[in-house]
């Protein structure tokens, strides 16, 4: 029986998986590192372990794995050189998946979930999300969200992200997880790389669970001012409170919505909506009082179970998400929303766009949600390259 390869061998394997014929395949160039330092990094400088390691690199040279090169007039080792096309080879004498192979097969993971069944609205963007990342995985590069040494949960992610996409029905995340996952707490670790993922196949249409309908806790609004809601058995006048009140989704269905004011003001941020809470202008306020603001269900549901003499118009950040959000309150109320203080303000220089949010901006542009106005704004902001003083509480008060 062959004795077991020491340190110094997986070491120069380890070495070679960091460089660039390693990482990518692309590069013929061999791998040369000095001998000394070598064993320094393997921890075989001295006695026996030294003896074991030079023992290891001479037999792994006479197998034409590596070359050690030798001084010419004294013969002692002074490089070890790897060549890239030996790379199979090396690999598999220490038992170990050759890059290259490890490469492909991670590839070929995304390669064959193209085929999994979504639904006809994300087919297109589930295709170019799995070829992109098949590619980036063959070359090298980052296949972020997913690791490269986590086969089992990259599988995991790609069989999850088809259900998320077909998701239909509002569930609390921990139901849903027992569902999907059959663990009510997996879709909690999961959901960052998993909101990437949806965020990249649907070109930021939906950026979390949150936006499918699986949510933390259940939907509520934050509302101040003048409403009474008549419930069955009885009213309840929320104009008497100095202070804005969570209402419930489930006491929105179950109520007649009544007021006095002639407006309501849909605000992004729940501070903002505290603020002007404070001026008691008569005026009814709104908030999802989600973080991320985005319209979610209760504040939808509010909107449309609102009067028709009231006039709608939402505030919100005067970034490409608060223009987005603008957007959804439009398309999912079917209402007439006017927009109030949102323009843009290139005053200050603010966060560079990414290329996700020029995106957003360009598609955004083509909606027929956004008035003329609006979409100028996005033009200037697209020009700018930036979102400048975009943040709500950042700028004056704008009701």
């Amino acid at each position: 029986m062959e004795p077991e390869p020491s340190n110094v061998l997986r070491t120069l394997a380890a070495r070679y998986e960091r460089g660039r014929a390693g990482r990518t395949g692309q590069s013929s160039s061999d791998l040369i590192v000095d001998y000394e330092d070598l064993l320094h990094e393997a921890c075989c400088e001295r006695g026996e372990a030294r003896l074991c390691a030079e023992r290891d690199l001479n037999d792994a040279s006479v197998r034409g794995l590596l070359i050690v090169e030798r001084h010419r007039r004294t013969r002692l080792p002074q490089r070890v050189r790897f060549p890239s096309v030996r790379e199979t080879e090396l690999f598999q004498y220490l038992g170990l998946l050759p890059p290259g192979i490890r490469r492909q097969a991670l590839a070929t993971l995304f390669l064959e979930a193209v085929n999994f069944p979504v639904p006809c609205r994300w087919e297109v963007g589930w295709k170019i999300f799995c070829e992109r990342i098949a590619t980036a995985a063959v070359s090298g590069q980052s296949v972020a969200p997913f690791s490269r040494n986590q086969s089992i949960e990259t599988r995991e992610i790609l069989a999850l992200l088809p259900q998320l996409l077909a998701w239909e029905t509002e569930s609390l995340r921990r139901f849903a997880s027992s569902r999907l996952c059959g663990d009510s707490k997996r879709l909690d670790t999961l959901q960052s790389r998993l909101a990437t993922c949806l965020d990249r196949i649907t070109d930021g249409e939906i950026r979390s669970l949150e936006d499918l309908g699986i949510l933390e806790n259940e939907r509520a609004i934050i509302v101040h001012g003048p409403l009474l809601l008549r419930f069955p058995n009885g009213d309840l006048n929320l104009g008497l409170l100095s202070a804005p009140s969570r209402i419930d989704r489930r006491d929105l269905r179950r109520a007649r919505l009544e007021t006095e004011a002639s407006n309501c003001l849909t605000v992004e941020n729940l501070s903002v909506l505290h603020e002007l809470a404070r001026k008691s202008t008569g005026t009814l306020l709104a908030s999802s009082g989600s973080e991320g603001g985005f319209a979610h269900s209760a504040i939808i549901e509010f909107l449309t179970a609102l009067p028709d003499h009231v006039a709608c118009m939402h505030c919100g950040d005067t970034d490409p998400k608060g223009f987005e959000i603008l957007h959804n309150l439009r398309q999912r109320t079917q209402r007439s929303i006017a927009s109030i203080g949102m323009t843009f303000d290139g005053s200050k220089l603010g966060s560079f766009l990414t290329s996700a949010e020029q995106n957003t901006l360009a598609r955004l542009n083509k909606s027929d949600f956004l008035t003329d106005g609006e979409k100028r704004q996005l033009a200037l902001m697209l020009v700018a390259g930036h979102k400048g003083i975009f943040e709500q509480e950042a700028r004056p008060l704008a009701f």
